[in-house]
């Protein structure tokens, strides 16, 4: 069972839900459910890779007894890939938890508190806001036309900020400061900065040298860069610097002084 499968299992433990049955892949990487004739529980959680998802409903067509409630943890694809159970009488949706689970046991502690982005029919939307409520979450819905706009808003706060900040743990590094020391010596600031976000918005949040549109400060910058960012890492520098300066100009500094950094 995956990191979202197994977070669910532990999370659930004491509350109203009882999971009846995990099923994963074996040693040889064979899918359990083939061994699996009936399943007879109210309600089926597929938390497998988005690519897997079809297949598996397709595989569990045959295999559910009545019509049990049938929902997939998928950021990026909505309830329709779920076609096939819901033809045959399935209620269905997509539940997805807006929480990085880089393991079960940390995932599961996430989901209090945690946005579940949650969309299919009717029946299937109110057991998955259930379930959410049960885990301490806070459900919202999307259209279902939206969902990879949605992820892909996700990815970006997520996946994209952690390379972000690896490039900047880098960029430290070679300034002369020991790898380990510098994770230590910016992750305060990482933090303060998230801080800051959620409590005054990104506008005013930002800071240093495009928050004041300081055109010698990036002239120093980009000095100290020779022979010691690629291409590819100044290219990201600098097309962020032009989305600071917008956030620059939307907390009040001048356009004029904006255009003499860009």
């Amino acid at each position: 069972v995956g990191r979202v499968g197994g977070a669910l299992e532990i999370a659930f433990r004491g509350s109203e839900y009882r999971v009846e049955m995990l099923v994963g892949r074996d040693s040889t990487g064979k899918s359990q459910l083939d061994e699996i004739e009936r399943i007879s529980s109210d309600i089926v959680i597929i938390a497998t890779p988005d690519g897997a998802i079809t297949n598996v409903a397709a595989g569990l067509a045959g295999k559910v007894a009545g019509r049990p409630i049938v929902l997939h943890t998928s950021g990026a694809l909505s309830s329709g890939e779920l076609a096939v159970l819901a033809v045959a009488g399935c209620p269905t949706a997509s539940m997805h938890p807006l929480v990085s689970i880089s393991s079960p046991e940390i995932g599961a502690k996430r989901f209090a508190g945690a946005y579940f982005c949650v969309e299919g029919d009717e029946r299937g939307v109110s057991a998955a806001d259930a379930i959410v409520r049960s885990l301490g979450g806070i459900s919202f819905q999307i259209p279902a036309a939206n969902k990879a706009l949605y992820h892909a808003s996700a990815v970006t706060a997520c996946g994209h900020v952690t390379a972000l900040i690896e490039m900047a743990f880098s960029m430290m590094n070679r300034a002369g400061v020991e790898p380990e020391l510098s994770a230590k010596i910016l992750s305060p600031l990482i933090r303060s900065t998230i801080d800051n976000i959620e409590e005054q918005g990104t506008a005013a949040a930002l800071t240093g040298t495009f928050a004041r549109a300081d055109k010698d400060g990036l002239r120093r910058q980009l000095a100290s860069f020779e022979g010691k960012l690629s291409d590819d890492e100044l290219e990201i520098f600098l097309d962020l610097a032009g989305l600071s300066l917008v956030l620059a100009i939307r907390q009040g500094v001048s356009e004029t002084k904006v255009a003499e950094v860009n």
